[in-house]
């Protein structure tokens, strides 16, 4: 009997030491899942983590208090981190970004050194360092980590209980220098004696490793180019105000990069288009010397003697004195025998072998030889003069010729008297 009570003795005080081994061991599962975790059974998981802040309040206002927000439950700056009890400290990636770090736990026991307790939605929590907590001196716990933009410790929350965990930052390292790529500028000039033809000249700055391998010049009017060099040249089609544009790097631009081009109508000229012989107006950029001419003169009119045809012809005034022309249209003409009235007449080398003419040396208008003077004829003998006999008068021939003479008398007796009188 005393055998057997020693045995059970033996077996329970094994089975006591192995127990109490455990629960010094891992003091947060001894003591049971709620018993000094901030949330029942851990946050092993984000997902778990957000459960517990959203269903459950006091946890949310715990979680405010140390500034856990609801972004940064919902992954805002969170990283995965590993809390070091034996030396206070927090690390993400390697890097310890928090030492001298805290927790909270639902309520104090025995085995643990609290600092102060918090007072938090009416409720009172001890807080500790890590090394005087729950958790064993030498023990790592895996933590959610916030972080800000710059690598600074924000808090933390160990995954095992959920407990919310802060401390000191430390200085996040000096960030490598960020490649600058900038666009300063882009201007445009003129090409000398050219009226639409613009050079342009980009010029940009890239620093900390940044490196330009591209310039983009865009020049407003539809066309395009890229290429390594900073220099390019345009000339546009149409006149018009244009916004030319160059990109580095196929992405960056300013407004310092733009420039406003404008483009003046092409002047016009007159000439003399030497297919039609008459004077028109033209682009100076048409203008070809093989159909035109600026001087007017080339478009003039004028009438010459084409000496080997003998016609009159009508040439450019510039060609008037050309070898095989006359000025003279009577250079033109020829002498010819007008065989109807043979006389010798200037016609048009066209006319002279009209079938009325005949040349100069023609027997048509020779003079002829005058005729031999034929004798006189015998003129007949006149006959003899006759004497004409006066006509013969009767009686009262007489009487009429006397009472003619009475009355001739009378009246010039009648004249003296009235003459005295």
């Amino acid at each position: 009997m005393n055998k057997i009570v020693k045995r059970v003795l033996l077996a329970g005080s094994i089975t006591a030491a192995i127990i109490g081994g455990i629960w010094y061991a891992t003091p947060s599962d001894a003591v049971g899942c709620s018993d000094i975790k901030i949330v029942r059974c851990g946050t092993m998981t984000h997902s778990a983590m957000k459960s517990a802040y959203h269903s459950d309040s006091e946890v949310r206002g715990i979680y405010n208090y140390f500034g856990i927000t609801q972004s940064m439950v919902e992954g805002a700056g969170m990283h995965e981190g590993v809390a070091d009890a034996s030396n206070n400290t927090v690390t993400v990636n390697g890097r310890v970004v928090a030492t001298n770090a805290k927790t909270i736990q639902r309520r104090h026991v025995n085995y643990t050194n609290p600092i102060n307790y918090q007072q938090i939605g009416g409720k009172s929590y001890p807080s500790y360092l890590i090394r005087h907590s729950f958790m064993p001196v030498a023990s790592k716990k895996p933590v959610f980590v916030w972080l800000d933009g710059n690598g600074k410790f924000i808090q933390a929350v160990i995954k095992d209980c959920g407990n919310p965990l802060w401390g000191e930052p430390t200085p996040p390292p000096t960030p490598a220098p960020k490649p600058v790529l900038t666009c300063d500028a882009l201007s445009a000039q003129k090409v000398a004696g050219t009226r639409n033809k613009f050079a342009f000249t980009a010029t940009a700055t890239a620093k900390n490793g940044a490196s330009i391998s591209s310039y983009t010049f865009d020049f407003g009017d539809g066309q395009k180019t890229t290429g390594s060099s900073n220099k390019a040249e345009h000339t546009y089609a149409k006149a018009g105000t244009y916004t030319a544009t160059v990109t580095i790097n196929n992405g960056v631009t300013s407004q310092n990069c733009k420039v406003t081009i404008t483009v003046t109508e092409e002047p016009k000229i007159q000439v003399c288009d030497l297919k039609t012989d008459t004077i028109v107006t033209i682009k100076e950029s048409e203008y070809d010397t093989s159909k035109h001419s600026k001087n007017f003169a080339d478009c003039a009119k004028v009438k010459v003697c084409d000496i080997k045809t003998g016609e009159i012809i009508t040439v450019r005034k510039s060609e008037e004195n050309k070898e095989g022309y006359s000025k003279n249209e009577e250079d033109c003409k020829v002498k010819v025998c007008d065989i109807k009235t043979k006389q010798i007449i200037s016609v048009w080398t066209k006319d002279q072998k009209n079938e009325g003419y005949a040349s100069v040396d023609s027997d048509a208008c020779k003079p002829s030889t005058p005729p031999t003077t034929p004798p006189a004829p015998k003129q007949p003998t006149p006959p003899a003069p006759t004497t004409t006999e006066l006509p013969r008068t009767g009686t009262t021939d007489a009487l009429l010729s006397i009472f003619g003479l009475g009355s001739l008398a009378a009246s010039a007796v009648a004249y003296i008297v009235s003459r005295r009188q």
